[in-house]
């Protein structure tokens, strides 16, 4: 009854029907399949053949928890962290992470690890917690905490700097779809960090990093085209890049343009956007000077 609402719900030999998924979950979970009545949950919490009802969501969930359901507990986590369906409380909200982590549910691990790193009212900031933990999820293949292991491997958060190893994570996290670590990627070719310096693939993950809306990547873009980074020297999209950063009161990149309208470097010499971009960096730069 369960595999034939999952062939339901995910066209498996059949045609995709929600409500058919539906029927077949609530038959299995009414025979105690615990899979099924988490997927219960999941179609009342996300309105999959049925109407949206958190609150039966909720008592799915809640149900599976108790059973040491590490999926469920996980979800109840969210939803106390949140304040979905129920009243927000951080503490319910951490011991049902931590019940779920200990079920090995890698999301909980990844988001303990984030408690522990930033720490929060009930859970004081424990690096080497947040290390553990992250490195529990990063081996289930969870993406997020990959790159956090990296971080913490290249920043010494918890554990002894090592570069070989925060540049494996990096990898592993990118091999999982995980778009922040792009930029860090770039950082490592370019300047030899963890891994041989290689200026080409420097500059594929800027550009990747850029794609997926990274601000600080486009900055490198502007660098690697102005110094002939892995590709071929273009002061018109250098400028370009600088151009798009330095109108979203990007400092650096404000700076860039002032140097290039006074020297005229692939642009007329103008003095009056030279003063207008350093007045622009400086006020940047008292802003972050107040809030620092």
């Amino acid at each position: 009854q369960y595999n034939l609402g999952l062939c339901y719900e995910s066209r498996i030999g059949i045609e995709e029907d929600f409500k058919e998924a539906f029927y077949w979950y609530q038959k299995a979970a009414d025979n105690g399949n615990e899979n099924a009545q988490y997927q219960l949950g999941l179609c009342y919490e996300n309105e999959i053949g049925t109407k949206k009802d958190i609150v039966k969501a909720i008592e799915c969930f809640k149900d599976l928890a108790e059973k040491e359901h590490g999926d469920a507990q996980n979800k109840l986590g969210l939803f106390y962290e949140n304040g979905i369906g129920i009243e927000k409380d951080l503490g319910k909200a951490l011991y049902w992470y931590q019940k779920a982590a200990e079920n090995g549910n890698n999301n909980a691990q990844y988001y303990l690890g984030l408690y522990y790193q930033s720490g929060i009212p009930g859970i004081e900031k424990d690096f080497e917690k947040a290390f553990y933990w992250y490195q529990k999820a990063a081996e289930k293949g969870n993406n997020n905490a990959q790159y956090n292991l990296g971080l913490c491997y290249e920043n010494r958060i918890g554990i002894e700097e090592n570069r070989v190893k925060a540049f494996y994570w990096y990898q592993k996290a990118a091999e999982n779809g995980n778009k922040r670590v792009q930029y860090n990627l770039g950082l490592c070719f370019e300047n030899g960090i963890g891994v041989k310096k290689d200026e080409d693939k420097a500059f594929y993950w800027y550009q990747r990093a850029v794609e997926s809306g990274n601000i600080k990547a486009r900055y490198q873009l502007g660098l690697c085209y102005e110094n002939e980074i892995g590709t071929n020297k273009d002061i018109v999209k250098a400028i370009e890049c600088f151009k798009d950063l330095a109108e979203k009161e990007h400092g650096d990149a404000q700076n860039k343009l002032g140097l290039f309208y006074e020297n005229g470097i692939g642009i007329e010499r103008n003095w009056k956007k030279l003063y207008i971009g350093i007045r622009k960096q400086q006020k940047m730069e008292i802003i972050m000077h107040n809030i620092m």
